[in-house]
């Protein structure tokens, strides 16, 4: 009986750069029309839930700012594949 065993290597790459997330959505005359509701976004820190963010309304954000949201700078040494931000989607 084998094993197969694969070991992931995180390279650590330095950053100094402005952050964004860019948002759209998909023409309605595909399907996605997610009638009346309102479709959010917001940030969270898992690692601390008292972390406050904004919500954002991903219709306005689209309509209002290109689909754009600044995010704080990434000033610092990043691991490749790990992520630094979470997100929220929701409907209201």
């Amino acid at each position: 009986m084998g094993y197969n065993h694969r070991l992931l290597v995180l390279k650590s790459i330095t950053l100094n750069s402005t952050n964004e997330l860019r948002l759209s959505l998909p023409l309605a005359s595909r399907g996605y029309t997610f009638a009346n509701k309102t479709l959010t976004i917001q940030q969270y820190d898992p690692s601390n839930p008292s972390a406050s963010y904004p919500s954002y309304d991903v219709r306005d954000v689209i309509e209002d700012n290109n689909g754009v949201i600044t995010l704080a700078r990434l000033d610092g040494s990043y691991e490749s594949e790990v992520p630094y931000a979470w997100f929220r989607v929701g409907f209201s």
